[in-house]
């Protein structure tokens, strides 16, 4: 007996056992670039992560080109920062800091803090991708039957 893997209910094909992306970035992103940065993203694409500066990283779930990411994210290449946070280099699920394509092994806070100061970006088109981000993942919680009973027992109450 064959046991198929489903695909979550956000469209990636996680290996059992694996976070989502976004979720098993947020401690990472939040220890090294303070309590006020954020990551958007959902369903297998490419993440963004954002503090006051603006875009100032992007989160994938393998070795991508800045290509592929800006594609991913619907960007142009320039609107890209030099700072990506990776799963799966060198035949790990770890996490790592990756600075212009290149894997950054263990960057300080400080080296962190001092990159992201340099290579901060933001432009309306960033601001359309973190919207439609945020919107696809909303429309996803939607659907899920927990939010569904949850919105229409508040639906009742109000």
């Amino acid at each position: 007996h064959q046991q198929t893997q489903q695909p979550s209910h956000t469209g990636s094909n996680l290996e059992p056992g694996l976070l989502p992306l976004r979720l098993e970035a947020e401690p990472i992103v939040r220890e090294a670039l303070g309590p006020s940065s954020r990551i958007i993203g959902s369903d297998g694409r490419p993440a963004m992560i954002f503090t006051e500066a603006g875009l100032v990283a992007v989160a994938v779930e393998r070795p991508m080109t800045s290509y592929e990411i800006a594609q991913g994210l619907g960007v142009s290449e320039s609107d890209l920062p030099p700072l990506a946070l990776v799963r799966g280099g060198a035949g790990s699920h770890a996490l790592t800091w990756v600075w212009g394509g290149q894997p950054w092994q263990g960057p300080t806070k400080a080296q962190l803090l001092s990159a992201v100061a340099q290579s901060a970006r933001f432009s309306e088109a960033i601001a359309e991708a973190a919207v439609r981000t945020i919107q696809r993942y909303y429309a996803v919680q939607v659907l899920e039957p927990s939010t569904r009973g949850f919105l229409s027992i508040l639906e009742k109450q109000f």
